[in-house]
């Protein structure tokens, strides 16, 4: 868990409430579809991921966690991973400047980005 949250939060002080998304996401049985596992992964940084690669650590289609860590995650992650902020957020995502926005429900997430973003 650590792990990720170090690739997906752009401060410091996002990360206590991505663990918490995170967290969310896997006590409600859903999959934590990281972004930063399918880098992990390709190798690659991109935006238009491909969700349906076939690995363990695909986060998108396996439940749980990937079978080890994606890197080596500061103290802050691991800190953030053991205690994450309470909340009923289970989406977030950065704009351009890393700035990141957090939703409940997938309804508020799709308006978030498409305001942020713009949506075809």
């Amino acid at each position: 868990m650590a792990s990720i949250i170090e690739k997906e939060a752009s401060y410091k002080d996002d990360k206590a409430l991505i663990s918490s998304v995170f967290h969310n996401r896997l006590k409600f049985g859903y999959v934590l579809g990281a972004d930063s596992t399918i880098n992990f992964i390709t190798g690659q940084t991109s935006k238009n991921l491909n969700t349906q690669i076939d690995s363990e650590y695909n986060t998108y289609k396996n439940l749980g966690l990937p079978p080890t860590p994606i890197n080596n995650p500061q103290i802050d992650s691991i800190v953030a991973a053991i205690k994450p902020k309470d909340s009923n957020y289970f989406f977030f995502f950065h704009d351009d400047e890393g700035n990141t926005y957090y939703s409940e429900t997938d309804y508020e997430h799709t308006q978030k980005v498409c305001a942020i973003r713009g949506c075809n």
